[in-house]
């Protein structure tokens, strides 16, 4: 089978500045933070917003925040090897929880 070339074969994302790898456990501190915010968001602005809104709209902007952090580096990651199964399986099992807990 002939290797498709690319003109990326080369190029590798420096992710280290945002986590060490996969089994970073800052990585899985974010995620679990990510959670509680989450459910923090629900509970205080879930059918108040008439009230809230303001804050809630802060509120988003610190989950949105971390969540592009968490899930940008997953996504450049598996760029560099779109067949590896471990960061496959991480961005699955981050996406599942986060939909869990977004509610």
């Amino acid at each position: 089978m002939a290797k498709n070339i690319t003109g990326a074969e080369d190029i590798r994302w420096d992710l280290g500045f945002l986590y060490s790898g996969l089994d970073d456990p800052r990585l899985d501190v974010d995620v679990a933070t990510l959670v509680e915010m989450c459910i923090r968001f629900n509970a205080t602005h879930k059918g108040r917003l008439r009230e809230t809104l303001v804050a809630a709209i802060l509120d988003y902007a610190d989950i949105s925040m971390l969540q592009n952090k968490v899930m940008l580096y997953l996504y450049l990651k598996q760029s560099t090897n779109v067949a590896d199964a471990a960061i496959k399986s991480k961005i699955a099992d981050v996406e599942r929880i986060l939909t869990h807990a977004s509610g």
